[in-house]
């Protein structure tokens, strides 16, 4: 593409690479793109972040997708429930479920309003981790959203 100089890469082709190589477990390559949009003018969107953050975790990277959104937090860009959905079932998968929750909280917080998948993943990691009690809470604090 950039060798015919028919066209520049934009955020879909960096994304949809990014993509390919952390479905292909090659993160630090997709990483190494990222880096490469930035050189080039191209800015990471939420799609950008969440493909990476995603891929971290699949990979068993929990934590570098933790330090990864942070530093991506710190340079403006914003999350949105599909970043919180990808952490917050990582963490459930991992069985930890206070990180889970405190992600959850954060969320709330931050004012990005959680959807039925969110709740989904959380209320399914609670129950997994046999915290009923804590599962039954914030599918009832889902009701009192709706209402």
């Amino acid at each position: 593409m950039k060798s015919r100089h028919e066209s520049e890469p934009n955020i879909v082709t960096y994304n949809c690479l990014i993509d390919g190589f952390c479905k292909a477990g090659e993160i630090e390559r997709a990483h190494e793109l990222l880096d490469q949009m930035y050189k080039e003018g191209v800015m990471p969107n939420v799609i950008t972040l969440n493909t990476l953050v995603d891929g971290m975790c699949k990979h068993g990277r929990i934590n570098s997708a933790m330090g990864f959104l942070n530093e991506m937090q710190q340079k403006g860009l914003k999350t949105n429930a599909i970043t919180y959905t990808i952490l917050i079932s990582a963490f459930c998968n991992a069985n930890n479920i206070d990180k889970a929750m405190a992600l959850f909280d954060e969320m709330l917080k931050t004012g990005c309003s959680p959807d039925a998948i969110v709740y989904y993943c959380l209320i399914s990691g609670l129950s997994q981790a046999r915290r009923v009690d804590d599962a039954s809470s914030v599918a009832s604090s889902r009701v009192r959203q709706e209402e």
